[in-house]
């Protein structure tokens, strides 16, 4: 009898895909594509549409909160035995009254411990302590890079033999489009709009580059997160506002074309358990500038343009001098060649050992 893997979607009712949710898609779709009738998805009411061809089961709620709380663990309950897949947030409290399922969770970041002032109060209040209370009694436990890796294991020594990597790789969605922005010379940066990702120091970076590239604007691409209000007030009150162009619902043929026409790609992010735009930019053969932390110099590596600290007269120099040779065939290719470092096709073939692990 074929072992039946439950992969919790319930997170889609609100069509907020961040990095974290998109890893849960690529995953689940290319699962179900390697092994056919193996993957269920646990899906919102209503929402069983979604992935046509593959397994679902209609959770009793559209709510993301209401399912997470109740609607996944009544459904589980209903199923008997099984592996329950966890890509994305925590699960429930209550599935833990389930002893009879194996329970695998994707954590991505460290974030909750290691940079929690940058989170909203729900965040330290409640999701916080809830993954903390749950990492003890995971069956196996996956993470987006070696970096994260290395950080659980600082902070819960005990995972150091349950824990594997599962890197994030390119969408086949914003690999290509046809858009062309109706932006001219700009520069770029993606990511949900939150104090992590540091985007008001980016935006008086701009303004230096400004003053002397009268054609250059700055584009932010991201949903809406907690403290997002900081980063439009910036805007509104630079001197550049009409030149600073923020998008917070891009359609991924929207983004695919800012990916290709922008100028570079800027990533001043404080802290990352992967960063997911980093190589959809090198995918596209974009020069990429970023924040030499966490994972982020993991997967730039040599093909970009790493910068210590947020001295901004150091960044403003380094996107200068990467804006000069941006083009060129040897920055170019080096981008391309770091984002084939990284594939769905595989993670996926790793995912199924760590859920094979529990089995």
């Amino acid at each position: 009898m074929q072992r039946k893997i439950f992969f919790d979607l319930s997170f889609i009712a609100d069509r907020r895909v961040t990095g974290v949710e998109r890893f849960a898609l690529e995953i689940y779709r290319e699962l179900e594509a390697q092994s056919p009738g193996e993957v269920v998805a646990l899906l919102p009411n209503g929402e069983v549409g979604l992935f046509p061809g593959g397994r679902s089961i209609e959770l009793a709620f559209k709510s993301k909160v209401l399912n997470q709380m109740l609607g996944v663990p009544m459904a589980l309950a209903r199923i008997g035995p099984a592996t329950v897949v966890f890509p994305s947030f925590a699960p429930s409290p209550l599935c833990w009254l389930l002893r009879s399922k194996k329970m695998v969770r994707v954590v991505h970041d460290t974030v909750f411990w290691d940079r929690a002032k940058t989170l909203s109060v729900k965040a330290r209040l409640y999701l916080k302590p809830l993954e903390q209370w749950w990492m003890s009694r995971y069956g196996a436990v996956a993470t987006v890079s070696h970096y994260s890796k290395s950080s659980i294991i600082r902070l819960f020594p005990y995972l150091k033999d349950r824990l594997s990597v599962v890197p994030n790789a390119v969408s086949p969605s914003v690999t290509h489009s046809s858009e062309v922005p109706s932006v001219g010379k700009f520069l770029l940066s993606v990511g949900t709009i939150e104090p992590r990702k540091n985007f008001e120091f980016l935006i008086r970076v701009f303004e230096t580059l400004a003053e002397s590239d009268h054609d250059l604007h700055l584009v932010i691409c991201g949903r809406m997160g907690w403290g997002y209000e900081s980063l439009m007030v910036a805007q509104r009150n630079s001197s550049f506002s009409k030149r600073i162009l923020v998008f917070t619902s891009v359609t991924d043929a929207q983004l695919s074309g800012f990916y290709a026409h922008c100028a570079a790609f800027i990533f001043p992010s404080f802290e990352e358990g992967f960063g997911i735009p980093l190589i959809e930019a090198m995918f596209h053969g974009r020069a990429v500038v970023a924040a030499n932390n966490s994972a982020i110099t993991e997967i730039v590596a040599d093909a970009g343009t790493l910068v210590d600290g947020y001295v901004e007269a150091e960044w403003v120099e380094k996107i200068r001098l990467s804006l000069a040779k941006a083009d060129s065939a040897d920055v170019v290719a080096a981008a391309v060649e770091r984002s084939k470092c990284y594939s769905w096709q595989q993670s996926a073939r790793e995912m199924k050992k760590v859920i094979d692990s529990v089995g």
